[in-house]
């Protein structure tokens, strides 16, 4: 009789024990899946962006250069590669592109020339040109120049 009452007391605890171990082989099972991005949504890691020969150089201003003015005259060199207006193709070619200039951290100019006007204000300022691809991202590695100056207009 004593066998017969614990099996009226507890008479889910072999359907608790199977719920409860199905739980930790799901748990374990799902930590242990690396986490994927569906297909329909590719996230591109830096490594699968094509490289490039180009090299990119900041001729104007000079690193450390006090200039003058609100406009700053903004010259570059581009060796290895051409330049294509932005918006043109999303084609990826490693030796087309064009650039991105930003300062102090903002993207101010997208552009296929090598010369650009750019407003400033007076103060220090950090100006980078980087060339990137036709679909406005970055080849891997970057192709990016930075140069510090100052405005002191």
């Amino acid at each position: 009789m004593t066998q017969h009452a614990a099996r009226r007391t507890h008479p889910r605890a072999g359907h608790l024990a199977s719920a409860v171990t199905l739980l930790l082989l799901l748990a374990a099972a799902c930590s242990s899946k690396p986490q994927t991005n569906p297909p329909s949504s590719p996230s591109p890691s830096a490594s699968h962006r094509p490289s490039t020969p180009a090299v990119i150089a900041i001729v104007q201003p000079t690193s450390g250069e006090t200039v003058t003015g609100t406009t700053l005259n903004v010259v570059l060199t581009l060796a290895n590669a051409t330049l294509e207006p932005p918006g043109i193709t999303t084609t990826v070619v490693p030796t087309q592109g064009h650039i991105h200039l930003s300062l102090d951290g903002s993207i101010v100019s997208m552009t296929g020339t090598l010369t650009q006007q750019l407003p400033v204000t007076p103060g220090p300022h950090v100006l980078q040109a980087e060339f990137v691809a036709n679909d406005h991202g970055p080849f891997y590695p970057r192709d990016i120049v930075s140069v510090e100056f100052t405005d002191a207009q």
